[in-house]
């Protein structure tokens, strides 16, 4: 309840003028206009790769070979240990 009043008291302090137009602008974009490939990069902001992930995925082995090693480089393998 207090986190619903504190929002409430922020929201009533924003005054907006009726009179003003809207605006929309896209921020994934230098100029502010959505485009496909603006959307595109904007669904990997923020993915970082590292040398070892590349590694993985460009070996010259089986998709489930490489899928096994991305899982245990990341400490996700359900061993015995972890079902237990």
């Amino acid at each position: 309840v207090h986190e619903f009043f504190s929002l409430w008291m922020l929201v009533n302090e924003v005054h907006l003028d009726e009179h003003a137009e809207d605006d929309i602008t896209w921020k994934h974009s230098s100029d502010g206009i959505y485009s496909a490939s603006s959307a595109y990069k904007a669904q990997f902001l923020g993915l970082i790769l590292s040398p070892i992930d590349f590694t993985v995925w460009k070996a010259w082995a089986p998709p489930k070979v490489k899928f096994f090693l991305w899982l245990a480089l990341q400490d996700r393998i359900w061993t015995a240990d972890r079902l237990a």
